[in-house]
C-alpha cells in the first residue's frame, strides 16, 4: 500500500472490541513510534502502558475536567480546543456543565492504553513527574473505517497572512 494511501485511510477509533492488544502487538508499536520527532532529539517521553481497570478510570476521572471543557465549547457552537480563537466559555460554565459518561474517557473502554509524557489538551497530576500527558487508547476496532471526510486544503490554509487568499491545487489553478 502507498504511503498516501495508508495516510488517507487511518482513522481515529473511539469503539473497541474486548480482545487485549498483544504485548508484541504493542512492542512494535513503539518500536516503530520511537523513531518519531522530538525536540531537539531529546526523545524525551516516557510510556506507561495501562491495562488495569481501576487505573483507566482514574485517568478517566482525571481527563473529566477537559471533557467538560469540550462539551461546554461544543454547546456554544465553538471548536473544542481552538488554538487560534480564544474561548468564550466561562469557568463557572465550564465546572456547571456534565462530562460525558463516557466521551471523551480515556481508557475507559479498550483494553490497553498508553499514558505518555507528551503535550496533549489535557493535564494530569496523577504523579509529579507526570503533570502533562497524553492518552492513546488502544485495541482493536469494532469498525474499521476506510473512507475520511475531511476539510479540503482551500479551508485551512491560506497565502502569506492570516485571512489571506486560500492555498490551492496547482492544477486547479488557471495557466498564466
Amino acid at each position: 500500500m502507498d504511503l498516501y494511501d495508508v495516510m488517507t485511510t487511518t482513522f481515529a477509533s473511539r469503539d473497541f472490541t474486548d480482545e487485549p492488544l498483544p504485548d508484541d502487538t504493542l512492542f512494535k508499536m513503539l518500536d516503530r513510534a520511537r523513531f518519531a520527532p522530538s525536540g531537539g532529539n531529546r526523545q524525551a517521553w516516557r510510556v506507561i502502558v495501562v491495562r488495569d481497570t481501576k487505573t483507566r478510570e482514574g485517568l478517566s476521572r482525571a481527563a473529566e475536567p477537559a471533557a467538560k471543557r469540550y462539551v461546554a465549547q461544543e454547546r456554544v457552537g465553538e471548536v473544542p480546543w481552538n488554538t487560534i480563537e480564544r474561548t468564550q466559555v466561562d469557568t463557572a460554565t465550564i465546572e456547571r456543565t456534565l462530562a460525558p459518561p463516557q466521551r471523551p474517557s480515556p481508557c475507559l473502554r479498550p483494553r490497553s492504553c498508553l499514558w505518555s509524557r507528551w503535550t496533549s489538551s489535557w493535564s494530569a497530576s496523577m504523579d509529579a513527574d507526570l503533570d502533562r500527558a497524553a492518552v492513546i487508547p488502544l485495541g482493536q476496532p469494532v469498525k474499521v473505517l476506510t473512507r475520511l471526510k475531511r476539510k479540503p486544503v482551500e479551508e485551512f490554509a491560506m497565502l502569506e497572512k492570516w485571512g489571506g487568499p486560500p492555498l490551492r491545487s496547482p492544477r486547479s489553478r488557471p495557466n498564466g
